[in-house]
């Protein structure tokens, strides 16, 4: 088990999202979503859901 932790300023936040989602840079339909800094998630095993920033123009 991993539990990242995620720390950031100003309008950002951290979604999970599948590989798919991922590789795609598609945050429409994140599995859960953290607006305040820090955040933490538990990544169980490979292929668990991946980190991202849904705040657009990165």
């Amino acid at each position: 088990m991993v539990l990242p932790i995620f720390n950031w300023t100003r309008t950002h936040n951290v979604a999970e999202v599948s590989q798919t989602d991922y590789d795609n840079y598609t945050t429409n339909n994140p599995l859960s979503i953290q607006q305040s800094s820090p955040a933490n998630f538990t990544l169980t095993t490979s292929g668990s859901p991946c980190p991202i920033c849904t705040v657009p123009t990165h």
